[in-house]
């Protein structure tokens, strides 16, 4: 199984991805994973030497969250003796490429990893939950008020749906979420009016993406980085 974060290294101004790879032998997962680091800027792959998590299981289909300079998702252990599995939140740093554990609520330790995902409010860390109750599903979004801090969680909103939700991929501007049905249809729910939309795309509960960006002079293809100095001056391009 593969596992991949992306995100911007804000000290040596480089693009990186990393990838944990799980090997499996008769139905369990291999711990610790291996680790490795892509470089936009030098075009390489390397293998991380440092502290790799040996207990807790990042599923690939988890959503992953960049705040702080870091890359989030969800993980969680299994509890053998009793028989639980135990969540938290999986960071990697990607300027000093180590990964960070941080706490949930801790209502949320325990209970089903997949009703879990990492996400992006405004500048904060924030966690969804899904439940369900009755004949409705209840979706939480607890926002980390403070990063690093536990004490800091606080739940922001209550979704109520008369459907069950796929996933929800993500915050836009105006207070609506963008979450698929299970059905795999896509819809937007406004968080002030609780008015839903229907949108004319259907897909399966995993295969969307929410992402959000920043404009950049980063040349992907050729993985160089365009900085101020880099550029002519104006008197030099009216030469040309």
């Amino acid at each position: 199984m593969f596992v991949f974060g992306f995100g911007f290294d804000i000290k040596s101004k480089d693009y990186k991805v990393v990838k944990m790879t799980y090997s499996q032998s008769r139905g369990a997962f291999l711990l610790p994973p291996k680790v490795e680091i892509f470089s936009l800027s030098l075009g390489i792959w390397k293998q991380l030497d440092g502290f790799i998590p040996e207990s807790y299981i990042v599923e690939y289909f988890y959503k992953q969250a960049v705040v702080h300079g870091k890359v989030h998702w969800t993980g969680y252990k299994i509890d053998v003796e009793r028989k639980r599995m135990k969540n938290l939140i999986l960071a990697f740093d990607l300027s000093d490429e180590i990964f960070v554990e941080l706490q949930l609520p801790e209502c949320l330790v325990i209970g089903l990893p997949m009703n879990l995902n990492t996400a992006e409010f405004g500048e904060s860390l924030a966690i969804y939950h899904y439940d369900k109750c009755a004949w409705t599903w209840i979706c939480s979004i607890w926002v980390m008020k403070e990063y690093g801090v536990v004490e800091s969680w606080s739940k922001e909103f209550n979704i109520v749906l008369d459907w069950e939700p796929g996933m929800i991929l993500g915050f836009r501007n105006n207070s609506e979420i963008l979450l698929t049905r299970r059905t795999g249809q896509l819809v937007s729910y406004n968080l002030e009016t609780h008015e839903k939309m229907n949108f004319d795309i259907i897909g399966t509960k995993n295969s969307f993406f929410m992402g959000t960006y920043e404009e950049s002079l980063v040349l992907l293809n050729e993985g160089q980085l365009l900085l101020p100095n880099d550029f002519s001056s104006e008197a030099d391009r009216d030469e040309c």
